[in-house]
Parts: C-alpha cells; sequence; structure tokens
C-alpha cells in the first residue's frame, strides 16, 4: 500500500451512497483521494488506514451505524478549499468528522467515534 502521509485522503466510513459520490466528485475535482473505511476495518488505527507503519489493530471491531468522514493529508488552506467547496455543491454533512492529527493518528476508528461522539453530542461511555 502507498504510504499517504501528504496525499490528502478523505476515509469514509457508512456514507450514504448519493452522499458519497457528491463526496467523490468534490474530491475528484480537488485531486484528492477517497477511500472507504470497511466495518472490520473498526479496530484499526488511523495510520495503518492511511498505510503507515503504525500498529495495524489494537481494539476490537466496533458496531458503528453512524457516518464518520475522516481527513488526512489537508493543509489550513486545503483543508479552506474542501469546506468551501462542500458546502458550495450543498453535500449534507456528515456529523462525525475529523481531521488526522498526530494526537488521533494511533487511535483506532472506533476509538475516534467514541470521542467523535463525546464532542459531538456530548455522550460519554458509561
Amino acid at each position: 500500500m502507498e504510504k499517504m502521509i501528504n496525499k490528502q485522503t478523505v476515509f469514509l466510513y457508512n456514507v450514504e451512497r448519493e452522499k458519497e459520490k457528491q463526496i467523490r466528485i468534490l474530491c475528484r475535482e480537488l485531486g484528492t483521494d477517497v477511500r472507504k473505511i470497511r466495518p472490520e476495518q473498526t479496530g484499526e488505527t488511523i495510520g495503518a488506514l492511511m498505510g503507515l507503519d503504525i500498529k495495524k489493530t489494537i481494539g476490537k471491531d466496533e458496531k458503528i451505524s453512524e457516518e464518520i468522514m475522516i481527513l488526512s493529508g489537508f493543509s489550513g488552506d486545503k483543508l479552506d478549499v474542501f469546506l468551501k467547496g462542500y458546502r458550495n455543491k450543498n453535500i449534507e454533512p456528515v456529523k462525525l468528522k475529523a481531521v488526522v492529527t498526530g494526537h488521533n493518528i494511533s487511535w483506532t476508528v472506533g476509538y475516534l467515534y467514541k470521542e467523535l461522539k463525546k464532542e459531538t453530542y456530548g455522550e460519554v461511555e458509561r
């Protein structure tokens, strides 16, 4: 698998088909890759999904019913261009979204999901 650390990539999990199609069109226009995260990959680290030599699986596969969008390799300006294009094309928002950082790159998709839920909905693990 090619290294994607500096390549702009949008990772999508469980995104509704029409919305995914619109996101793919935008990404093609911007020269950005799109990768789908499969349910069996929710126990993998974000870094492993990016093709980095980061421990591939550190958790169990999580059952996630919501849409998630993870943005990798976007500088501030490129992120602004992507988000502006997203709004201009009137693509329905993905509520749970994250930008890959040095802090979350070693998290599993399942753990990221739990953290995004806390941030977005104020939900706390019981």
